[in-house]
């Protein structure tokens, strides 16, 4: 019997009719699963799309819906092929691994990079040839290159005529967007040129190391931003940087300072010398944005919200203090408009929602979310949330970071409301991440623990809900099983906290599409960016009331879109020209200002929403979901 999965184009044969899920095991692919087989959890939900089966069992009949039946899903746990079957695994039952998240959506580029190198043997200079050494350099690099319109940089200049007369009038020249020659030198080097993207995140750092000659990644490095310690949000961070220059300075070297040590780390990942790298594109929110370049914040912090620098932006590394080659460029990306930001255009540019066939949706979450949808016959239209940090694994009570230990995956039984949990690096638990809400919420709301208006449900009462300091909780993991030998709970302060999160990220999706004069059900596709959205479980997300009622075939994880739109406009130079384009003509909804938005903020404060007609089909799923 032979088993094939779908997408991975995987297949093995079994001569002992294994489970869908122990197959997919022993092949490798990693199918989600954490009530260890019991069909208990719906995680590994699978679609058979050809041959033969044994029949649903109990558990499938009672855990699956009836349109997921129809369309063929089982749990993968619990069925049996008969026969060849070929199975086919949605992205919402991948186990998902961590945890600074720095794949991101694949994306065709030309290579096209502004920094590129070309070896020239120039002449050498005698009594019947006394041309300047600028001249004589320039006139044998522009018959090497075939670029007309060159100079030389003033940091090339002191150094030109030793370098020509030591290296015996053989040299590379780097020249930057086909006019300036920013680097010269000895010998033939022109192998040797890399660039590095960043992304500049406010919790999180991704620094890529790519090759300029062949557009290959060669490093990758990443870690938690400095800045937090100054204040986990960015309203935190802009108040401490208001508060005088030397408190900015330290937010502008405290970053900077950690990108060097990934340039360090990067390089050396890659056996690279840091001098070689010639060009650094970097993308981040307009606060990070800021902070980085050093640029005051204090009229970004208040009404009217006014940034310094809107356009992209090119300086000499060395003017910043990045530990690349002193005389390499550093390119910013454009902003769109006060909180939406460099990181956004990425998105944007790596996505391509602009010019999509029809309405696409990306939402990039975080303390800070950004969203934008659009089409080529519509154009593009921004908005953004503050969301806050609850779901970065701040403001609640057993928040953290999605590290070893931290709780990334919950089921309930409805049935027993036996809690299952499951950790990052299967560790003892230690706290719980922002996935690890999604699904506890999203469960409790199915078990009829949480009620319509996020409270705990009185008539519902079970062993793993008591009452403590701050009112109704429900334990996850008790002191027994922890590392920190207490219990790790949810409170009902910390479902206001969560709620408020996915209310204004709700509240931002639905003003923006009323803005397009869309429905929810026009939406083609849902793109999720960031380790957030690269690790929630979609299906969860929409229960909650986060995302808007959509087929979650439509939803669709895209990693560190951000990074990737970061990488594009390192490689190629006419992206950055995309870029600026999507800079300026997106259209930006103000929410902050916008008449409905406390309205829209109060409905999507329910769950999922004041208006339970919108989530008709998925309230319609909850059995045990009280809305009254």
């Amino acid at each position: 019997m032979r088993i094939t999965f779908k997408p991975d184009n995987v297949s093995g044969e079994f001569e002992d009719q294994p489970t869908i899920l122990g197959a997919s095991s022993r092949l490798g692919i990693e199918i989600e699963s954490i009530c260890g087989g019991r069909g208990l959890c719906r995680k590994c939900k699978v679609k058979v799309t050809a041959g033969s089966t044994l029949p649903l069992t109990p558990e499938e009949r009672r855990m699956l819906s009836q349109e997921e039946i129809e369309e063929g899903y089982r749990l993968a746990c619990k069925v049996k092929p008969t026969a060849d079957v070929t199975v086919h695994i949605p992205l919402m039952s991948r186990r998902r691994g961590m945890r600074l998240q720095t794949e991101g959506v694949a994306a065709a580029v030309s290579l096209n990079p502004a920094v590129k190198k070309y070896h020239v043997t120039v002449p050498q200079a005698s009594l019947n040839d006394q041309r300047s050494d600028e001249e004589r350099f320039l006139d044998a690099l522009r018959s090497a290159s075939q670029l007309e319109r060159l100079s030389i940089a003033y940091s090339v200049l002191p150094r030109l005529p030793s370098l020509l007369r030591e290296s015996g009038w053989s040299v590379t020249a780097v020249v930057w967007n086909g006019e300036t020659v920013m680097s010269v030198e000895a010998g033939d080097t022109s192998r040797e040129a890399y660039g590095v993207a960043v992304d500049v995140g406010s919790t999180k750092l991704a620094l890529y190391l790519l090759d300029l000659n062949s557009g290959m990644e060669i490093a990758v490095a990443s870690a938690m931003n400095p800045q937090r310690s100054f204040g986990e949000d960015i309203i935190s961070r802009l108040a401490f940087a208001n508060r005088g220059a030397e408190n900015l300075r330290r937010l502008h070297t405290s970053v900077l300072d950690a990108i060097n040590g990934l340039i360090e780390e990067s390089c050396g990942k890659a056996e690279k010398p840091a001098h070689k790298i010639y060009e650094a594109v970097f993308v981040g929110n307009t606060v990070m944005h800021h902070f980085l370049l050093g640029l005051d914040t204090r009229y970004l912090s208040q009404s009217p919200y006014v940034q310094v620098l809107h356009s992209p932006y090119n300086l000499p590394a060395s003017v910043l203090g990045l530990n690349t080659n002193p005389n390499g460029n550093l390119h910013v990306l454009p902003t769109i408009r006060s909180f939406v930001g460099a990181d956004n255009v990425a998105v944007c540019l790596a996505t391509g929602i602009a010019d999509a066939e029809k309405p696409t949706l990306a939402l990039d979450i975080g303390t800070n979310t950004e969203i934008g949808c659009g089409a080529k016959d519509m154009g593009l239209v921004v908005t953004s949330a503050a969301s806050g940090p609850a779901f970065e694994g701040w403001a609640t009570k057993w928040g953290m970071t999605a590290t070893d230990g931290a709780i990334e995956r919950v089921f309930i039984d409805p049935t027993s409301f036996e809690v299952m949990c499951r950790t990052i690096g299967d560790a003892p638990p230690v706290g719980i991440c922002g996935s690890g809400y999604v699904d506890a919420i999203a469960e409790m709301m199915k078990a009829g623990i949480l009620n319509h208006r996020g409270g705990f449900n009185k008539e519902v009462r079970p062993r793993c809900v008591r009452e403590g300091s701050e009112g109704s909780e429900i334990v996850l993991a008790s002191a027994g099983e922890t590392h920190t030998f207490e219990d790790v709970v949810i409170t009902q302060k910390d479902i206001v906290e969560l709620v408020k999160a996915k209310a204004a990220i709700h509240a931002a999706i639905t003003l923006l599409l009323a803005h397009l004069r869309l429905d929810e059900e026009q939406i083609d596709r849902v793109l999720l960016a960031g380790a957030f959205g690269s690790y929630i479980d979609p299906e969860n997300a929409r229960t909650i009331g986060m995302l808007p009622e959509v087929a979650l075939e439509k939803i669709f994880p895209i990693g560190n879109a951000a990074g990737t739109g970061a990488k594009m406009a390192l490689l190629d130079i006419d992206e950055r020209k995309t870029a600026q384009r999507i800079s300026t003509t997106a259209s930006f909804v103000e929410l902050a200002t916008h008449p409905h938005f406390v309205k829209e903020y109060a409905n999507s404060m329910f769950l999922p929403h004041k208006e339970l007609e919108r989530y008709r089909k998925t309230v319609s799923g909850l059995k045990g979901f009280l809305t009254d």
